[in-house]
């Protein structure tokens, strides 16, 4: 540092390069301490801080576990009480859309199913991210993602989780809880794991991890089962969606001045307000209950809603307990507000009506009876989640000195927001493809990474990113989506990719093959300009054949006033690059998820036979810039495939 000042130091003012030892040393610094670094760079030649974030944009991300996130846990946590270190698991998935894009810096085709360990065949449109929260403080970090087809398979998803489980372990993270959705996966996950009623964990290394579902979602399916079926039996009362529906169309004025909120997406279903977990709390909630008492009292209503009021009212109050995010009630009454261990008689007495009432309402749903063939999967999912969060609390206070707990922390919330932060990246795209959702991954990971973080209370709403990724910068072609990549002059042929059919098809094969040997010709000309080689590639006179003589006209149509720069190719090297199609149609199957694909494509295309270049060097820089070239216009024609079939159809135009 002193040697590097000493240089920089009578350059200050200008713009300089910064060498990469530099760099790496100043993140370190900026980790440590973002405002004493700040003050920091006013006296010393150090990187600015848009420097660092660069440098990190160009970071190398693969699917799968980041090490240097674990390292840096360790670092950031090392000084950290037991309390503060224990944290919750969250995982959830995000649609993507199906599309493959060849990054050729890293010479690797994205897109495929990549479990980090594992790579296949199959395109990959679901992405599962997993973060870890801070319990008692507030901190997000997201640790792995993984690129499936349709669902990941459980047997993958239970191998990623336990490791990550045991790989935190030694780094002084302890992950207490994992939370998800009710997707059908998760619960054969529940199953394997050994997850029942009585014991809603499993164990890792000799602790505890109990499995709980978020209970936004268990709330939304609570009334999406509701509104699907004609009544909810709960012993010897019955619980109808009708009440409520049959509330919001009444006439009677006071139903406006009763119910502000309510609107028809909280009634009827829509794609939308299916997903929206306020709507289904605003009708579960204690003032729809008042509402549909007052208006049986008015004899407007059935006399049995009354006992949908009860449901309304009970729902609310569990949502409240599960859904804590204040130390002290926000009404009177009311048990939104978190768990709390504190010896004060009044509190204590507080938090054992809240334990008491959990207990209650698990027994309580136990006896919920759909009006369906089979009981859905939210009875169960209640149960557990109840189960779980007792058995949890009673654990943070024994053993881990929790003197409160936000029930809120639990749920997907914060995993949600990052998700949707992804989504935003690339224009609101609700499917992002998988290029871009690793682009946006790895940029909102940089962006909170260089958040300055300021004194705020446990609930401050912005997540502290924990996390030092010290990756070597490798590639900067991920952040390129795949119609972004043909800008690059390698991949700009100028060959329009239109299908023609008819009988002219083989004739235009045929010349737009032409094309393209001459754009490799001309590709290797400029890259590799060897005197032996080059006049045997190239038509001595510069003029097609008969049997190409279309190409005088692409060249006038497609490139225009730029058709003076048309290579025209040899016979015998257009013989030679028909042979080399043949040999990329036989074996670009077999290696297009491999690593490295275009080196492994390269071993085949060498084998054929040739006699126009002066050695093996040359030969190879040709076959490169051919599978290169190739590939590229092989995956556009795959994503071009890909968008006809009905399935990604349906995803981009959902009815």
């Amino acid at each position: 540092m002193f040697r590097v000042e000493l240089y920089l130091n009578p350059l200050r003012g200008y713009r300089k390069k910064w060498p990469s030892h530099l760099t790496a040393c100043a993140s370190s610094l900026f980790f440590l301490g973002p405002t004493a670094y700040m003050n920091l760079s006013k006296l010393l030649s150090i990187p600015p801080v848009r420097v660092l974030r660069d440098s990190f944009r160009s970071m190398d991300l693969e699917p799968g576990v980041v090490p240097e996130i674990l390292e840096a846990l360790q670092k950031k946590m090392a000084h950290w009480s037991l309390e503060d270190c224990t944290c919750v698991l969250h995982f959830d998935e995000i649609p993507l859309t199906e599309s493959l894009c060849y990054d050729f810096k890293r010479d690797k085709v994205i897109g495929f199913e990549d479990t980090g360990t594992k790579r296949s065949d199959k395109v990959a449109n679901t992405a599962l991210v997993v973060t870890i929260s801070g319990l008692s403080k507030r901190w997000t970090q997201p640790i792995a993602f993984v690129l499936s087809r349709t669902k990941i398979d459980v047997a993958a998803l239970e191998k990623l989780l336990l490791t990550l489980i045991e790989e935190l372990q030694p780094a002084g993270v302890l992950v207490k809880a994992v939370v998800c959705d009710q997707g059908g996966c998760n619960w054969d996950l529940s199953r394997k794991l050994g997850v029942t009623l009585k014991e809603p964990f499993f164990i890792v290394k000799g602790e505890r991890v109990y499995f709980l579902f978020d209970v936004p979602h268990l709330l939304r399916c609570t009334r999406n089962n509701l509104r699907n079926v004609s009544a909810l039996r709960i012993g010897e009362h019955t619980v109808r969606w009708s009440h409520i529906q049959s509330l919001y169309e009444l006439p009677h004025p006071l139903r406006g001045r009763l119910l502000r909120r309510i609107t028809d997406r909280h009634i009827y279903q829509s794609l939308h307000g299916n997903k929206v977990t306020k709507f289904a709390a605003q009708v579960f909630s204690g003032t729809m209950s008042l509402a549909i008492l007052v208006f049986v009292s008015l004899l407007q209503l059935d006399p049995d809603a009354a006992q949908t009021a009860t449901f309304c009212d009970r729902m609310d109050q569990l949502f409240d307990v599960l859904n804590s995010k204040t130390v002290s009630p926000s009404k009177p009454g009311s048990f939104g507000f978190a768990l709390s261990a504190d010896p004060d008689p009044k509190k204590a007495r507080k938090c054992q009506d809240q334990l008491d009432f959990l207990k209650s309402t698990a027994s309580w749903i136990s006896q919920w009876k759909f009006d369906s063939k089979h009981p859905p999967n939210t009875i169960r999912g209640w149960q557990l989640t109840i189960t779980a969060v007792l058995w949890l609390w009673n654990d943070l206070c024994q053993n881990f000195g929790f003197k409160q707990l936000f029930t809120r922390r639990l749920s997907l919330e914060r995993l949600g927001a990052f998700l949707r932060k992804c989504r935003q990246q690339h224009w609101s795209k609700d499917t992002p493809t998988a290029s871009q959702f690793i682009v946006a991954f790895k940029s909102i990971l940089v962006d909170e990474l260089f958040v300055i973080p300021g004194r705020s209370d446990g609930e401050a709403d912005i997540s502290v990113l924990l996390a030092e990724l010290k990756r070597v910068p490798v590639s900067s072609a991920a952040r390129m989506d795949p119609e972004e990549q043909s800008e690059d002059p390698l991949y700009d042929t100028g060959i329009t990719t239109e299908v023609q059919s008819g009988d002219h098809h083989q004739l235009v094969q045929a010349n737009v093959r032409y094309v393209f040997a001459g754009r490799i010709v001309h590709l290797f000309q400029n890259r590799f300009p060897c005197g032996t080689c080059c006049p045997n590639l190239m038509s001595r006179d510069h003029k097609s054949t008969s049997e190409h003589r279309l190409l005088e006209s692409l060249s006038t149509q497609i490139f225009g006033e730029h058709s003076s720069g048309v290579t025209v190719p040899a016979s015998s090297c257009f013989q030679f690059v028909v042979g080399l199609e043949e040999y990329f149609g036989k074996y670009v199957a077999i290696v297009l998820e491999l690593e490295n694909v275009s080196k492994q494509l390269c071993t085949h295309l060498m084998r054929v036979p040739d006699n126009l270049f002066c050695s093996p060097v040359c030969k190879g820089v040709f076959v490169g810039l051919f599978s290169r070239l190739r590939l590229h216009w092989h995956l556009r024609l795959m994503n071009a495939m890909l968008r006809e079939l009905p399935a990604s159809r349906e995803r981009r135009n959902p009815k």
